[in-house]
């Protein structure tokens, strides 16, 4: 922006409040009596009175409503952290479709967390507006335990679409006598399969001993050929390194021998094993506190639906309960920030779950234990959903998810039932702007967003929206509205102000009239600075007018000149005009 062009739009936005913009195009301000927070409809590109979500100014005040930073978002690139959007340009989910917002940060502030009965939460200021059935947005602060929130399913799932992987310098990587590794360059549901089967049932240690790092996982019997096909894969990968033993050997659980009937699965390489670590799958966590590796909240179809198979095939079950009726579909684990983060990427397919969390129990020894929760598949469609989207990485479990028949009378309805609302402490936070529907997606949950739109905070932006003009045709209008006079013109350095205005008057149309319409706001323009003597300018509107003439005829039934060499004597025009300036204040 030049430098006429900042003075302009810096006083604009001192002495013109936006509140009285929105008030002028016939907005509904409702003013909360503090002076602090005003509310108004938030479709800036439609009539001003349509009834949408408020969206929310605050001219003296940093207290708007707002999410925690570290709440995932659902993108059209996966489950994003809402800090890490400050820098991305993709489109969000807003409950019904895609779209593109605006990142606000604001800082730190005091925030409560909602959680659900489903599993289901999101950490927000107070304040914050989450949809609930049938009362429509409520601040989270009034939200009742029994009220059911709104966690949209996304009609159209979508992905990250970069399968490329960067692993030149590991397959590059010299071992002496020992083959160089054969590392994937890209995601396949293979390579997701393996990471989902190690992380339910493996380990990966690094080492300090050059080319001694162990990848590796384990398996019953009973499942063995599936899981020997995933270590196959990874063989593959490793040039032909790794090995199987099968252990028949006694072991003892909690005091009570017997016979294992396991097979393990072990590759040993400090470059096979730093593959592993890059694609976020750490496991020196403690158990109860591990997360989905890091690169499937951003991984392509292929990678998290594989990802999904291999841990569900490691970890999780699809029984017949003993009633008979349809089927479960479970994942367990000690871990509730996994099952919680599965939870999120089952809902990025369009599958509602329902979380039963671990337990914390007292052993013998009076220390705590965690026995296994689990994750449950919510509904029969989403079962259905799960089989023709995902499905299991293992044929015995595979074989009972194949055998549902879905009944859809059978199955009770998904409801997200708020739990409570608890204090979460001061976090930094943000907030998006959503152009259509003004909400967006935050741990699973529709939340709304903190305005319509970006136009909302600028009287010169807003003026631009609903006049369809420029810039300068914008500062125009509203100094002329507001009584403010105009700036001088100083060409001196700043010429390129007055070239901005003329790009802008003669930007490409289709239409003369498009043309007529933005040099008549030119002329306008300098006639309302008398940047030139009055009878200069009288003769320069007399050559307009003759253009206009010649084009459009005496009764506008079309004249001698044709639309082209009406645009070309416009620009002339332009151009005389502009010369005509310099000269006179060169004088």
């Amino acid at each position: 922006m030049s430098e006429r062009a900042k003075a302009a739009a810096d006083r604009i936005r001192e002495k013109i409040s936006i509140l009285d913009v929105l008030v002028a195009y016939g907005y509904r301000v409702r003013n909360d009596g503090g002076g602090r927070e005003q509310q108004f409809s938030c479709d800036l590109h439609g009539d001003g009175v349509d009834g949408t979500p408020s969206a929310r100014v605050y001219p003296d005040s940093n207290s708007w409503y707002c999410v925690a930073t570290t709440e995932r978002v659902l993108t059209e690139k996966g489950w994003l952290r809402l800090g890490d959007m400050a820098q991305r340009s993709l489109r969000a989910h807003d409950g019904s479709s895609w779209e593109e917002p605006l990142y606000i940060p604001r800082g730190v502030r005091l925030t409560v967390k909602v959680s659900t009965r489903a599993g289901y939460e999101v950490t927000v200021t107070p304040d914050h507006e989450i949809e609930v059935t049938e009362r429509g947005w409520v601040e989270a602060q009034h939200l009742h335990p029994g009220d059911v929130l709104v966690v949209p399913k996304p009609l159209e799932p979508r992905f990250n679409t970069d399968k490329a992987l960067d692993v030149d310098d590991l397959n590059g990587r010299s071992y002496g006598r020992y083959p160089k590794l054969s590392l994937p360059e890209t995601w396949s549901v293979e390579l997701g399969e393996a990471l989902g089967y190690v992380f339910g049932d493996g380990w990966v240690v690094p080492r300090k001993n050059p080319a001694s790092g162990m990848v590796g996982l384990t398996s019953h019997a009973s499942d063995v050929v599936d899981a020997r096909a995933v270590f196959h894969h990874m063989q593959a990968w490793a040039s032909g390194r790794g090995s199987e033993v099968h252990r028949t050997d006694m072991a003892v659980v909690k005091g009570k021998e017997y016979v294992q009937d396991q097979y393990v699965f072990t590759i040993g390489n400090d470059g096979f094993c730093e593959f592993f670590l890059r694609l976020g799958l750490d496991k020196s966590l403690p158990a109860n506190q591990r997360h989905v590796p890091e690169s499937i909240w951003t991984a392509p179809e292929c990678g998290v639906r594989g990802f999904l198979r291999g841990v569900y095939g490691a970890d999780g079950s699809v029984f017949r309960p003993s009633d008979r009726k349809g089927v479960r579909v479970n994942l367990y684990s000690v871990s509730e920030p996994f099952l919680r983060d599965i939870q999120l990427i089952l809902l990025q397919f369009g599958i509602h779950s329902r979380l039963h969390a671990p337990s914390k129990t007292r052993d013998s020894q009076g220390g705590l234990s965690h026995p296994a929760g689990y994750l449950q598949l919510a509904t029969g469609k989403d079962i259905l959903t799960f089989r023709e989207r995902i499905g299991i990485a293992g044929a015995r479990k595979q074989a009972v998810l194949d055998s549902y028949e879905y009944n859809p009378r059978g199955s009770r309805p998904f409801k997200a039932v708020v739990r409570g609302v608890e204090p979460a402490g001061v976090v930094e936070v943000a907030d998006l702007s959503m152009p259509v529907e003004h909400s967006f997606i935050a741990g699973g949950i529709k939340v709304h967003n903190c305005f319509a739109c970006d136009k909302t905070r600028d009287a010169i932006e807003t003026v631009r929206a609903k006049e369809d003009i420029g810039f300068w045709q914008a500062v125009k209008l509203l100094e002329k509205s507001s009584g403010l006079k105009p700036l001088p013109i100083d060409y001196g350095d700043n010429r390129q102000d007055i070239r901005a205005e003329i790009r802008e008057a003669l930007d490409p149309a289709k239409t003369f009239e498009d043309d007529e319409k933005r040099v008549a706001s030119f002329l306008d323009s300098i006639t309302h600075d008398r940047s030139l003597p009055l009878d200069a300018m009288l003769k320069f509107w007399e050559v307009f007018d003759q253009v206009v003439y010649n084009v459009r005829g005496p009764k506008g039934e079309g004249g001698p000149w044709s639309e082209a060499k009406g645009r070309v004597v416009l620009v002339g025009l332009i151009k005389r005009i502009t010369d005509a300036e310099v000269e006179y204040l060169k004088a």
